[in-house]
């Protein structure tokens, strides 16, 4: 390498900077899900603002959570498990994370729930999570184990499940957020090799701020 070319790179005493990182799309929907369950308010900083995001927002409000948004930070008013069914079919587009997300979501509300999505939505399997519901004491019905979905609720039992760890961890996500809120302490147990253990950490680190007991064998 020429002289010309070659810049020498010196270690600097001392170093002060901030650096604003881009906010997370998936602590901020598992956030949403467990600020809208608990009891109380919370206030969730630097959140996304993606599509997937803003639909679950806006499901979160047909469900009857308060959520302040305006300037930062948001503000969610938490429902302690008590939900209001909806009035009209929740949309969400092609936001996967919130379909699933808001399927055992929708299990604690005392009554039926219609959910749907774009013509991509409706190509995403489900027919896993909703066995797993079923286990639970859930009544569901989907279009041969896709979107559109009726979940039929109120009756979110717990107890012993099993679930297939193979197609996608955005289901174990789904019944752990839940899971505090069923009538009976919920064990869950995965078949099969896990996909995505990272997002099932950062599930149960999100559950565990919000103050969820959490028990791993």
């Amino acid at each position: 390498m020429s002289a010309e070319a070659g810049r020498a790179i010196r270690p600097t005493v001392e170093l002060e900077h901030s650096v604003h990182l881009p906010p997370s799309k998936s602590y901020t929907n598992r956030a949403y899900i467990a600020a809208a369950l608990a009891s109380g308010s919370s206030v969730i900083h630097n959140r996304s603002q993606s599509d997937d995001s803003e639909y679950l927002l806006s499901a979160l409000r047909e469900f009857g959570i308060p959520v302040k948004t305006g300037n930062e930070p948001l503000r969610i008013e938490g429902s302690d498990g008590a939900l209001k069914v909806p009035d009209n079919e929740i949309f969400v587009g092609n936001a996967g994370t919130a379909m699933r997300f808001l399927t055992s979501f929708a299990s604690l509300a005392p009554g039926t729930v219609r959910m749907t999505g774009d013509e991509q939505m409706l190509r995403r399997p489900v027919q896993d999570l909703l066995d797993s519901l079923k286990i639970a004491g859930i009544h569901t019905s989907s279009e041969n184990g896709f979107p559109p979905i009726v979940v039929r609720g109120g009756s979110l039992g717990g107890g012993s499940i099993n679930m297939n760890g193979t197609v996608s961890s955005q289901f174990l996500s789904s019944m752990l957020l839940c899971a505090p809120y069923a009538k009976h302490p919920t064990t869950l147990r995965v078949k099969g090799e896990l996909r995505s253990r990272p997002y099932i950490d950062m599930t149960l680190h999100v559950m565990r701020s919000f103050g969820s007991r959490i028990f791993l064998r």
